[in-house]
C-alpha cells in the first residue's frame, strides 16, 4: 500500500503503479551516473552541463520510483510530479528536493529555450545539487534493496 499522498497522485494519473525488476532500477540509476559525469566533463558548454545536472538527477528520481513500484503517469508536469513523489518518501537531507529541482529545472528550462547565456556560477550551483543528491538518492536505493549495491555504482 503507498502513502496517501501517492495514492492521490496514482488517482490524478501524474504517477503510476508498476512493477520493476532489479535491471530496470539499475539501469535508471546508471542513466543517472552517466548525465553526471557528463555535467561534469571539461570542456562541456555550460548549457550542456546544467542539462545533464538537472537530467543526472532526474533520472536518479525515477529510479528511486521504480524502486517504489512507481513510475511518472501521463499527467503534465511529469517532472514536477517524479521529485514531488520522491519527497513523500521522506529521504534522509533531502528536505528541500522539491524548491530545489524545481530551481534547476528553470535553470535547465533557460538553457535549453532562451536566449540567455548560462553563467559559470550557474554550472557551479547546478554541480553542487547534484553532487549533494545523488549520494543520498543512492544511499536511499541501497537502504530500501541493498542487493542492488552489487548493481549500481555510488555516485
Amino acid at each position: 500500500m503507498f502513502p496517501e499522498r501517492i495514492q492521490q497522485m496514482i488517482s490524478l494519473n501524474a504517477l503510476k503503479a508498476n512493477e520493476f525488476k532489479q535491471i530496470e532500477v539499475a539501469n535508471l540509476w546508471r542513466k543517472a551516473i552517466a548525465n553526471a559525469a557528463d555535467a561534469k566533463l571539461n570542456g562541456m558548454s555550460l548549457d550542456g552541463s546544467i542539462q545533464s545536472a538537472y537530467t543526472a538527477v532526474f533520472h536518479a528520481a525515477l529510479a528511486i520510483l521504480a524502486q517504489q513500484g512507481l513510475r511518472i503517469g501521463g499527467a503534465r508536469n511529469h517532472h514536477e510530479n517524479a521529485f514531488a513523489a520522491v519527497d513523500v518518501f521522506g529521504i534522509a537531507g533531502l528536505d528541500n528536493v522539491i524548491p530545489e529541482s524545481s530551481r534547476f529545472r528553470s535553470l535547465r528550462r533557460s538553457s535549453m529555450y532562451d536566449p540567455d547565456i548560462a553563467s559559470q556560477r550557474d554550472r557551479d550551483e547546478a554541480l553542487k545539487w547534484l553532487n549533494d543528491t545523488l549520494p543520498k538518492l543512492y544511499s536511499a536505493l541501497v537502504g530500501w534493496n541493498p542487493e542492488l549495491s552489487n548493481r549500481i555504482t555510488a555516485p
